[in-house]
């Protein structure tokens, strides 16, 4: 064999036992860990078998639970509170009056126009506006109870701008 290569095997041997050294020396210390985390999760198992650990433990989680409970408690209490105030100010009912007379005002300009017209149905507008009147809404046909739950949606649209008012 030639020198070159005899000290290119010496050199390969002399990196591969440094190497299997270190991985030795890793492998200890990790069978080190191992050993230290199986005495903790021992003891940790003896702890949570005791009953005394496992009274406290319980315990303590609900007092914690309740902890959370009452701070929500009061939170939605504080919220409620903050909606009863936006549902009783005369700020949110002057509003809705407002849209109310809207409303009403749009209609009755719309009736009058229409006063002796005659819909697509072939209805008169009056004999129609007046079998609207008389009938509860749970009989109203699917139309014109879209109708009136365009306007709940306008309503339910005041109030709720109303309320994000007040988390602001």
């Amino acid at each position: 064999m030639s020198r070159d290569f005899e000290q290119h095997a010496a050199d390969v041997l002399v990196n591969t036992m440094v190497e299997l050294e270190e991985t030795r020396a890793e492998r200890d210390k990790l069978a080190a860990q191992v050993a230290h985390r199986t005495v903790e999760n021992d003891l940790a198992k003896q702890l949570l078998a005791s009953p005394e650990y496992t009274a406290l433990y319980l315990q303590a989680r609900a007092e914690t639970q309740a902890e959370v409970l009452e701070a929500e408690r009061d939170a939605l209490v504080a919220r409620m509170a903050q909606v009863e105030a936006v549902l009783d100010s005369p700020a949110l009912i002057e509003r809705l009056a407002e849209y109310a007379h809207n409303a009403w005002a749009g209609w009755t300009t719309w009736m009058f126009d229409k006063w002796d017209a005659t819909h697509l149905s072939g209805e008169p507008f009056q004999t129609r506006w007046r079998r609207q009147i008389a009938t509860p809404y749970a009989e109203l046909n699917e139309s014109e109870k879209q109708s009136d739950r365009v306007e709940a949606t306008e309503i339910l649209a005041i109030i709720t701008a109303a309320l994000v008012e007040t988390e602001r």
